[in-house]
């Protein structure tokens, strides 16, 4: 008797969409959520090495992070929503 089964596999991490602007960034950058049912949870922003630079809380879902002190370069911004997303783009600070 030949008994099928569904297919095996792994569930796929939730995704979340963020938008960063200004990028390139002089003194602010904003960062926005575009799912509107979660809120910023925590902010991280890291060098190309994975080094945190600078971490802020958040509660809502749109936030706003000074990067006056950091150096020009490229850096990673990472950001934890309340849902436990995780999602990181590239960050410019001129």
């Amino acid at each position: 008797i030949t008994k099928f089964v569904s297919t095996l596999g792994t569930n796929a991490p939730d995704t979340v969409a963020f938008s960063l602007y200004p990028n390139p960034a002089h003194n602010q950058v904003a960062v926005r959520l575009g799912n509107s049912s979660a809120t910023i949870e925590r902010i991280k922003i890291m060098d190309y090495m994975g080094k945190v630079i600078l971490q802020q809380a958040g509660a809502s879902p749109a936030e706003t992070v000074d990067v006056q002190q950091l150096a020009k370069g490229i850096y990673l911004i990472e950001i934890t929503t309340s849902l436990q997303q995780v999602a990181t783009q590239k960050l410019v600070v001129q």
